[in-house]
């Protein structure tokens, strides 16, 4: 796995491996309401950034991915109810770890919400970032939220190319 990191205006490059834990079949209503096999896949994600970049370090932790079979029995993300109150999908908790002073930082993501985020988050059914963390990299969101745009009718620049 490649890919970049962005902190602040700090950008990385990283590689590193994502390493599935468990694959399984969601039992019940969920298989039976979308006619579809669904289930849920847990993995262990390990990413080093480039050390000779500035402010660089290792990422670790664990994500939970949902997902559904396709027609053509491809295993694809599950965007079923994306459209519904709590939603949320690739659900990553874990930690950064600078390479030079070994410092340790909390580092979560997620589609749509984002797990074990404090006050970030103040939404209910989905997310609504706390006001007094809009300046800290989440303008597109706080720009999203404060003109009911669509995630489309917001220009997302493209900083990892």
């Amino acid at each position: 796995m490649s890919g970049k990191t962005k902190v602040k205006q700090t950008i990385c490059s990283f590689h590193g491996t994502i390493t599935v834990k468990e694959c399984k079949i969601y039992e019940g209503w969920d298989a039976g309401y979308s006619h579809r096999k669904n289930g849920f896949l847990n993995v262990e994600i390990q990413f080093y950034e480039d050390s000779a970049q500035a402010n660089s370090g290792k990422i670790h932790g664990n994500m939970r991915t949902d997902w559904v079979m396709s027609r053509k029995q491809k295993i694809i993300y599950d965007a079923m109810f994306s459209f519904g109150d709590g939603f949320k999908n690739n659900q990553f908790v874990g930690t950064w770890k600078s390479y030079k002073n070994k410092v340790v930082k909390k580092c979560h993501w997620g589609d749509y919400r984002i797990p074990d985020c404090g006050d970030l988050d103040i939404g209910v059914g989905d997310i609504s970032i706390n006001k007094k963390y809009v300046r800290n990299g989440w303008q597109d969101m706080g720009l999203f939220l404060k003109n009911s745009k669509t995630p489309a009718e917001v220009k997302i620049v493209e900083w990892w190319k």
